[in-house]
């Protein structure tokens, strides 16, 4: 590789390193003045990701709080994490905040937040077709659901859950490969009554929701999310047949470049471009322009002005469909976080 692309990466992985800092710095004071109200919020409970940014990259002081705060008044029997009178809507994102809070507890050795009922009731999550689902079906095209299994796919592989990352990914691989719309668009179809992905294309499937390679559907960048999951098997599993399903959904991410450059949120897309470059080291040429793409709101204005926007303006804005700043802001930076370590990995690898 060349030393101008390694010279690239490192630059990259440093504005990465110093948007995470700077976006848990803001999470992190947020938060801590969020548990400063009595009782506690739903806001907090928003900023689940955010929780995971700081235990990962923030103060230690700072995320000993927030995880004592979080064991304290949204730990429930049950093992998740949400307050005992929140809406049924709030709680339908239990996995999500449940998979977040249990990786920032095994950062900071939380073994009283890894307890043996948190760890089930996350698992049972799990569907028999390997799916991941706790969303309101309603909300859309199945993207959010492709975004559940892979993120929960990703936790199960830092959990050492082999077997139920691998049927998880099996499901992603099935997805890809059984989809034979006359049309030749991608689809995910949600099936409410089996709690299950749908692959196999129907004539006027009435919750068919058809990606269209032209058109901006809110949640596709979440398909970054995809492609790092399964660049995460097949690193850790490089005879396990992950190649293939990698290679075919960075394809179908191709066709959709267009429109990602038109979303708000890039950071995910970012993470999982990376991610297949240092899996599959051959399509780095063809990733970089995407990267810097996805990476062009952090890194150049970090590089033009040596400093980044308010990680609080405009999200609220740009999320107004049911994400919030603080939601979105904890995202973005757990994203980035695994983007700096993945560029850092590819340039040492390269030098």
């Amino acid at each position: 590789m060349a030393k101008s692309s390694t010279d690239i990466m490192t630059v990259w992985a440093a504005s990465c390193a110093e948007g995470v800092r700077r976006a848990t710095a803001w999470l992190e004071a947020s938060l801590l003045a969020e548990i400063e109200q009595l009782p506690p919020t739903t806001a907090f409970g928003d900023g689940y990701a955010g929780i995971l940014a700081s235990a990962t990259s923030g103060d230690l002081h700072a995320a000993s709080q927030l995880l004592d705060y979080t064991a304290r008044h949204w730990m429930t029997g049950p093992g998740e994490y949400h307050l005992l009178d929140e809406p049924v809507r709030q709680r339908e994102r239990s996995l999500w905040r449940s998979t977040c809070l249990l990786l920032a507890a095994a950062r900071r050795g939380r073994m009283d937040m890894l307890a043996r009922a948190s760890l089930e009731r996350t698992m049972s999550y799990q569907h028999r077709c390997g799916g991941y689902f706790s969303m309101d079906p309603g909300q859309g095209h199945g993207l959010v659901e492709a975004f559940t299994t892979a993120w929960a796919g990703r936790v199960a592989l830092r959990m050492s859950w082999y077997e139920r990352a691998r049927q998880a990914a099996l499901l992603m691989t099935e997805m890809l490969y059984m989809q034979p719309d006359p049309d030749g668009r991608f689809y995910f179809v949600y099936d409410s009554t089996n709690s299950a992905l749908v692959t196999r294309w129907r004539e006027r499937e009435p919750q068919a929701r058809f990606v269209e390679y032209g058109e901006v559907a809110g949640e596709t960048h979440q398909m970054g999310m995809v492609l790092a999951f399964l660049a995460e098997m097949h690193l850790a599993d490089p005879g396990g047949g992950w190649e293939r399903p990698l290679r075919g959904y960075y394809g179908l991410l191709r066709k959709w470049n267009a429109i990602l450059r038109r979303l708000p949120s890039l950071a995910m897309v970012a993470e999982g471009l990376v991610l297949t470059a240092w899996a599959l080291p051959d399509l780095w040429e063809d990733v970089e322009p995407r990267v810097r793409d996805s990476l062009e709101g952090v890194v150049e204005a970090q590089c033009r002005t040596g400093s980044l926007r308010p990680w609080n303006a405009g999200l609220a804005e740009a999320y107004d469909r049911g994400f919030n700043a603080m939601e979105a802001t904890g995202w973005t930076a757990v994203a980035l976080a695994g983007t700096a370590h993945a560029l850092t990995a590819i340039a040492s690898r390269s030098l």
